[in-house]
């Protein structure tokens, strides 16, 4: 099974649609646990932003290593019941970014939490400030989570963290940020806020959260 799980790694960095199928198809059957292979596409998906990084790939081969992501997230979660809110795990609030459009790392984190039992707001994306604070009054979340991929995205961030906590809903509410537009070495700048560098991270912060409310 190990040379399975290298060859989802492999596939997933080089692009390898058909191949990354047939290796996530082939763990599925042999009842590999979801967790494990959700953290094995983002190992791919990591090393798909270093060749970014390196200028091997450009914008338009990250935005392919996403899709490729969410159709082998599909494989992952095909056989799995829908969401029942009723035995919810928790309440995650999540958006992009006012100006900002890109939505498949955002929608890869909903597919991730929802299959860990999370019942997650989905606000979409360009999601103005006001938005997040009505649907936060609304919704009364356990975690919200603000995701970016523009450069614009981190002044809007902080927008939103300024005003959450001005309404007097962060720090109680911990906000979660993800995306391209974020790096442990920025997130000082924001304010308070946590940094999840995938979905496995993000899965993770939320159930630490939700385990230190019981």
């Amino acid at each position: 099974m190990d040379e399975i799980k290298e060859q989802i790694v492999m596939a997933m960095s080089d692009l390898d649609l058909d191949t990354l199928h047939l290796g996530v198809q082939s763990l599925v059957s042999k009842g590999c646990d979801a967790h494990e292979i959700v953290g094995l596409l983002q190992q791919g998906l990591l090393q798909v932003g270093d060749r970014f990084a390196r200028g091997d790939y450009f914008l338009a081969d990250l935005i392919v290593s996403g899709m490729m992501f969410k159709s082998a997230l599909s494989l992952v979660i095909a056989d799995a019941p829908p969401p029942d809110s009723s035995n919810s795990r928790g309440r995650v609030l999540i958006g992009v970014m006012a100006g900002d459009i890109h939505d498949i790392g955002k929608d890869i984190i909903v597919q991730v939490l929802q299959t860990a039992a999370f019942d997650v707001l989905d606000l979409g994306v360009d999601v103005p400030v006001e938005a997040f604070i009505q649907a936060a009054g609304n919704y009364a979340p356990n975690i919200i989570a603000l995701s970016g991929v523009m450069g614009g995205s981190l002044l809007e961030m902080k927008k939103v963290v300024d005003a959450l906590a001005e309404a007097k809903i962060s720090p109680a509410v911990p906000i979660l940020v993800g995306g391209s537009c974020v790096s442990d070495l920025i997130i000082e700048n924001i304010g308070d806020v946590h940094y999840a560098k995938g979905p496995v991270e993000a899965v993770e912060f939320c159930e630490s959260v939700l385990e230190g409310l019981k």
